[in-house]
């Protein structure tokens, strides 16, 4: 009797700890982010609905990661596509393998001459006041299916291995040749259907062609997701409002002026009156940025308030956290605020828990809370 594969969902407590999908014998552990909302019911049951939404929400981490290089690849693992895998193995539960059939252009070969092709890459030979073409390319009726299907079964051989437990297809192929056809093919296909599905096993393929195979355990993910947690806040906010360039510069002058690098803030936004300087913080619910991180939020505030006296200007914190607000809805929650003694309050640095999964699913969590300081 066939084994049932299980999955195990769970929740990163600290900031250190692996985000992502780990997995062995064909089963898997997910590990969301700190912060990110489960239902017991989920955790208890694997009710079929709610575990389809965390796969869905696994895609969005996994594609986030991949757009993080560093913090995936910075901790020593191999090369590993997420989305190009998911979008192999969808096309072919949807489509089935790879079936193309189309006419190519060979030398010498029984066939219609194709005179065009000839004539531009072949010099004729002269014989009695005529040209002779004794090397041509003639079409060629043939099947590149078998090729190209071998190339997908090859992807589709090292996806289900690794992520076959997420749609219940396991190890539906054997390790097959390589793919270096595909780059061929490319150029011979037309059809943008197909032409996407080869251009995601070309995705897939690169570095990932023989790192996985033969492997029991895999982990797909980072130990560093402070570094997402940054990119998704910052990304998402400047597709709301436009970015502020406005970067301090430290140095010294001993004789001579010694310029340091500049000091670069997470994420600053300009929302026409209005400019937030926001710094990321992927800590553990509880913890909170020490006087370092403090200090240099208020030289920032301090730097863009001499540099734009026009404007009001905010600092902020935010940290991942569960957290609905029943009454109003709203997904994140304002916990205070952090300050230097003998400073006033405009240059208090507003600290927040965002809602992790709502974060992950949208940008409408960080444009309400942007309105929210905005109108404050």
């Amino acid at each position: 009797m066939k084994r049932r594969n299980t999955v195990e969902i769970k929740v990163a407590k600290t900031d250190r700890e692996f985000v992502g999908i780990k997995i062995k014998n064909n089963n898997a552990i997910v590990t969301f982010p700190i912060g990110y909302r489960i239902t017991e019911k989920v955790i208890n049951t694997n009710e079929k609905e709610e575990i389809e939404q965390l796969f869905y929400d696994v895609k969005l981490l996994m594609t986030n990661i991949e757009q993080c290089q560093d913090a995936l690849y910075d901790t020593g693992y191999q090369q590993f596509s997420f989305s190009s895998s998911i979008y192999i193995l969808e096309d072919f539960l949807k489509n089935g393998l790879y079936n193309e059939k189309g006419s190519q252009n060979k030398k010498n070969t029984q066939g219609k001459i194709q005179w065009r092709k000839t004539i531009q890459s072949k010099i004729p030979a002269y014989s009695a006041g005529n040209y002779i073409y004794l090397d041509t390319y003639n079409y060629n009726i043939c099947s590149r299916e078998n090729k190209i299907t071998q190339i997908h079964k090859y992807c589709l051989s090292i996806i289900t291995k690794i992520l076959g437990w997420l749609y219940n297809c396991n190890n539906i192929y054997e390790e097959v040749e390589n793919y270096y056809e595909l780059l061929n093919e490319l150029n011979m296909i037309n059809k943008e259907k197909k032409k996407k599905l080869l251009e995601q096993m070309l995705f897939f393929l690169r570095g990932t062609q023989t790192t996985f195979f033969g492997k029991e355990e895999f982990e797909i993910g980072t130990y560093y997701y402070d570094k997402v947690w940054e990119n998704v806040l910052r990304k998402q906010a400047y597709l709301l409002y436009q970015k502020k360039q406005s970067f301090p510069t430290t140095y010294y002058f001993m004789e001579k002026k010694i310029i340091n690098s500049k000091l670069l803030p997470d994420i600053i936004i300009n929302t026409g009156k209005t400019i937030v300087i926001m710094d990321a913080k992927y800590y553990k619910i509880g913890s909170f940025p020490e006087s370092a991180d403090i200090c240099k939020q208020l030289f920032y505030g301090q730097y863009i308030r001499n540099e734009n006296k026009k404007y009001k200007i905010f600092n902020t914190f935010l940290l991942p956290q569960k957290f609905i607000n029943e009454e109003t809805q709203e997904k994140f929650w304002k916990l205070g605020y952090a300050n230097a003694e003998h400073l006033s309050k405009k240059d208090r640095i507003l600290t927040y828990y965002l809602d992790t999964k709502s974060v992950m699913a949208s940008n409408k969590t960080i444009k309400r809370l942007l309105e929210n300081i905005v109108l404050a």
